[in-house]
């Protein structure tokens, strides 16, 4: 199984949102420079600041990118590496419901739809010739001149 790559991501013709199906809230997923992530908007979460992000090089058994969080320190905004090790660290998609992930950490829960937005560009060229001749007879002429 293969997605996106990061060329994809940032080449202009994909964009992703993603909706809270809990809150009905929609945002738009970002890009970052250099990144195959798509990531979410950051959040308060208890002692964090959660960071949500689809890990287009991390593709779970459904096909899907996984959902990575990544947890900082609300008062520093130093990245606790310790919480790799966390189950939410990891969301893999929910089976047969495509890019839907339920992501859960402490008090703080979300029910995410994914969606992919693909930009198609047609560009046309026409080209048209036209063209004209003229023939003029002069009174008493019997041949045309040119």
């Amino acid at each position: 199984m293969s997605g996106l790559t990061k060329d994809d991501l940032h080449s202009g013709r994909v964009r992703g949102e993603a909706t809270d199906v809990l809150s009905g809230r929609t945002e738009q997923l970002r890009l970052r420079p250099g990144s195959a992530c798509q990531f979410f908007e950051p959040f308060a979460c208890g002692r964090y600041c959660v960071q949500l992000r689809l890990d287009w090089n991390d593709l779970d058994a459904n096909g899907n990118p996984m959902l990575d969080a990544d947890f900082y320190d609300a008062e520093s905004g130093v990245m606790d590496k310790s919480m790799r090790q966390h189950e939410a660290h990891h969301t893999p998609s929910i089976d047969e419901q495509s890019r839907t992930y339920s992501w859960e950490f402490a008090d703080e829960s979300r029910h995410l739809l994914v969606t992919l937005i693909w930009v198609l560009a047609v560009e046309a060229t026409a080209r048209a010739v036209a063209g004209a001749s003229v023939t003029i007879t002069r009174a008493g002429e019997t041949t045309p001149q040119q």
